[in-house]
């Protein structure tokens, strides 16, 4: 939070001063209403009472970056570093201030009967807009410093991770690391090609090289430096074949990083960023991917934010390339469109797919429930209970030896029971 009046070394006292807080989710803003320091010595007493200020409005602004940040949190002899995704910048804002002076009465010039109808139209929308933006405003509870709230996020700021930083790496290391999902500099070294060697090859292995290997995620702006010694005509024609367009920005296609399942799964993630910048876990639960893989191919894509419970594109849109190739980013929103059905064919089908492992298990309970079911067969033939079934028909001829076959049985084998009776018949020579 920075604020215009008040250096660093200075408290903001939110919570001595703070009356509300508001998000607007339509105009994507946070305005702080702080309390006015009347009895202070530096306020004007003999300002008139209607017209001093009771309260001071803060609005925020988005601060556009484009290297990554990160917040670092020092305990002792420890720092820890937090990756910092957006900055909000809050200015004293002016919107309240007809709220509390008061407007000075003037008298209405007579104007044409048109004119002042369609200004009666004008206000009747700007006061229709405003009552959607004030209803569509939601209300946030201010944490102190001290509350547990406030407690239990530093803990989480300072918990200890998974991954070992290395030592000895210059600034740019230490946020590539952190930005990275904690890979490490050793993996970025082998992936890493000095521009030198790039711009020596030709411009179709250049960004193929610089996709696969450094950046998955690019502006048009950057790799036309990328396409030294060539025009934006070229570029462009090599582009289609190593990347795909979403939210303005080249990302590399799915096919030159992974195979089969693999990279038709990127390309369902990739649609979906086509169409938002933030997926929802939910959106997610078709995915069978295992765990590391999925974190290491969503991390070079977007930010998880745990507590939205989604992922956030990791660029900004680019706008301006939208603006300037419109013909591009309509045929890009088309292959969108056309591979549309069979991506998300693709998908319902994985989801009803049985794992290898639950496959496994059903075919050992079949193969179990067959020879239960013979050797249960066995045993009701033993006892002379099996039943035979109604449609099995008997020729002439075995009805005309059934007879003395019988006979044969009953005096040689001296059995009674039918279910052995209907195993010598079966396995004997008549």
């Amino acid at each position: 939070m920075q604020y215009i009046l008040r250096g660093a070394w200075r408290p903001y006292e939110l919570s001595e001063r703070c009356e509300e807080i508001r998000l607007t989710p339509i105009k994507s803003k946070i305005e702080v209403d702080l309390r006015m320091h009347v009895e202070d010595d530096s306020h004007n007493q003999d300002v008139l009472k209607p017209s001093k200020l009771q309260k001071q409005t803060l609005s925020s602004s988005v601060v556009s970056f484009s290297s990554p940040h990160a917040v670092g949190v020092l305990m002792q002899n420890q720092i820890h570093l937090n990756p910092v995704y957006a900055i909000l910048q809050l200015h004293p804002s002016l919107s309240d201030l007809n709220d509390d002076i008061p407007k000075k009465e003037l008298v209405p010039k007579p104007a044409d009967a048109n004119i002042k109808h369609m200004k009666d139209k004008i206000a009747l929308k700007n006061s229709d807009q405003s009552a959607v933006n004030e209803e569509a405003s939601v209300s946030l509870v201010y944490h102190a410093s001290s509350s547990s709230a406030s407690r239990k996020y530093k803990r989480s700021m300072t918990a200890e991770g998974q991954n070992q930083i290395e030592f000895g790496l210059k600034p740019s290391g230490y946020l590539h690391f952190l930005s990275s999902g904690g890979r490490g500099m050793a993996d970025r070294k082998d992936s890493t090609l000095s521009m030198q060697l790039l711009l020596g090859l030709p411009l179709e292995e250049r960004l193929q090289k610089w996709f696969c290997q450094v950046k998955q995620i690019n502006r048009f702006v950057a790799l036309k430096h990328l396409a030294y010694g060539y025009s934006e005509v070229d570029l462009l024609r090599v582009l289609h074949s190593y990347a795909n367009l979403v939210q303005g920005l080249w990302v590399c296609k799915s096919s030159l990083l992974y195979d089969g399942d693999e990279a038709m799964q990127r390309d369902y993630i990739l649609l979906l960023f086509s169409r938002r910048k933030t997926i929802c876990y939910h959106q997610l639960k078709c995915i069978k991917l295992d765990h590391h893989l999925f974190k290491c191919m969503m991390n070079a894509l977007a930010y998880e934010r745990k507590t939205l419970g989604n992922w956030k594109f990791k660029e900004s849109t680019d706008y301006s390339f939208i603006k300037c190739y419109p013909n591009i980013a309509k045929e890009q929103e088309k292959s969108w469109f056309d591979r549309e059905k069979l991506i998300l064919d693709f998908v319902r089908k994985l989801g009803k797919k049985i794992p290898q492992i639950a496959r496994a298990s059903l075919t050992s309970k079949r193969v179990k429930a067959k020879t239960a079911h013979k050797a249960d067969s066995f045993t009701c033939m033993a006892k002379g209970t099996i039943d035979v079934s109604a449609g099995q028909t008997m020729t002439d001829e075995t009805r005309e030896h059934l007879p003395k076959a019988l006979l044969e049985i009953f005096n040689d084998q001296k059995v009674r029971r039918l279910g052995l009776v209907f195993l010598v018949c079966k396995y004997s020579d008549f």
